[in-house]
């Protein structure tokens, strides 16, 4: 097994103990108040965190992305102009000698 398919196996390995965990938490919030006791939910509070959490990742990763969106377009430069292109490009055949009819 290559470097990567460790690495995919390991990724796989963790999404869906972490997908099992997440339905077991939304499941029965009672076994994991008796697991966890030091908690200071119900079991109502456990299921209301554990939804809560996924909005706020969800929430963050779309803001995240409109961010960097926003990041991208405000430090690209912007292109030229069709016009200016053409200029640009009538002056590198001038200076080539393209076109001239002869």
């Amino acid at each position: 097994m290559s470097k990567d398919q460790a690495l995919g196996a390991l990724l796989f390995l963790v999404c869906t103990l972490l997908g099992v965990g997440y339905m077991a938490v939304l499941i029965f919030p009672n076994m994991v108040k008796s697991l966890l006791p030091w908690l200071p939910w119900s079991a109502a509070g456990i299921r209301f965190a554990a939804i809560g959490a996924v909005v706020l990742l969800a929430f963050l990763a779309v803001v995240l992305i409109g961010a960097w969106i926003g990041w991208t377009i405000a430090t690209t430069p912007s292109p030229k102009s069709i016009e200016e292109e053409g200029k640009e490009l009538q002056q590198t055949q001038k200076e080539k000698g393209v076109g001239s009819g002869s």
